[in-house]
């Protein structure tokens, strides 16, 4: 006999942060996605992903991220990509991605659009984008980069790298074992706080910007002064693709 589906009411009372915990809990060995790397796969478990998750989720409340912000993700598929974006769930924010062929300008529209005080960028070449609109930004107070191979001589007062970033949480886990868990962040997040992005497309993200929340099947704004026409159609989720989903 198949596994019985849950209702509609029960799945939309249920946000995806707290899914991702249930699913820990429920094999925390099991290997959640795999990673090619230099022509060999990696795989990841759900407790690897789910510290990781924790370590991010509480870097950015140390940054002063709240329920309601929005923090910006640019970069193509990887996996601090996906830690990031649960990260960002977990806390209660909004993820707002932007493709990384977008233009400087475009950058600058949507980060001025959205009001982000944190951008996380995959690598240089998504900095380069940043950079030259970087004073126009006055919402901006600090930018985390993944990949710094390419930055070694640089220096801004708003950067920080990622592991920097995963550092930043793992003190406040040491200050407050448990928090993640317990009062935070992971199954307290309502299934109506809006969340992950849905169109990111260049031009067109401009005029159309909607995101779902949290929960199946909820739509909030993305834009706090956004309100979803009646009888409007939303596009799909776009959602980075790792390699081989387990």
């Amino acid at each position: 006999m198949g596994r019985p589906q849950s209702s509609l009411h029960e799945r939309t009372e249920r946000s995806l942060p707290d899914l991702l915990l249930e699913r820990i809990r429920a094999g925390p060995d099991e290997v959640a996605f795999r990673e090619k790397h230099l022509g060999v796969y990696k795989g990841y478990t759900w407790s690897q992903f789910g510290a990781e998750v924790e370590q991010v989720t509480l870097g950015l409340k140390e940054l002063g991220v709240k329920s309601g912000d929005r923090v910006v993700v640019m970069g193509d598929a990887c996996i601090e990509w996906v830690v990031a974006d649960y990260a960002i769930m977990a806390a209660g924010a909004v993820t707002v991605g932007i493709y990384a062929t977008c233009a400087p300008s475009e950058v600058a529209f949507i980060l001025s659009d959205c009001g982000a005080n944190i951008v996380i960028l995959e690598t240089q070449e998504h900095l380069d984008k940043l950079l030259p609109v970087l004073d126009q930004l006055t919402d901006v107070s600090r930018f985390v980069v993944i990949d710094t191979r390419a930055l070694f001589m640089f220096e801004h007062p708003m950067y920080m790298t990622f592991d920097e970033l995963r550092e930043l949480g793992s003190r406040r886990i040491r200050r407050n074992p448990g928090e993640f868990e317990e009062t935070g962040q992971i199954g307290h997040v309502r299934p109506v706080e809006a969340n992950l992005p849905v169109d990111v497309i260049g031009r067109k993200f401009l005029a159309d910007n909607v995101v779902p929340s949290t929960g199946v099947f909820f739509f909030a704004p993305f834009r706090k002064s956004h309100r979803r026409e009646p009888g409007r159609r939303n596009p799909l989720p776009i959602m980075p693709r790792i390699v081989e989903q387990a």
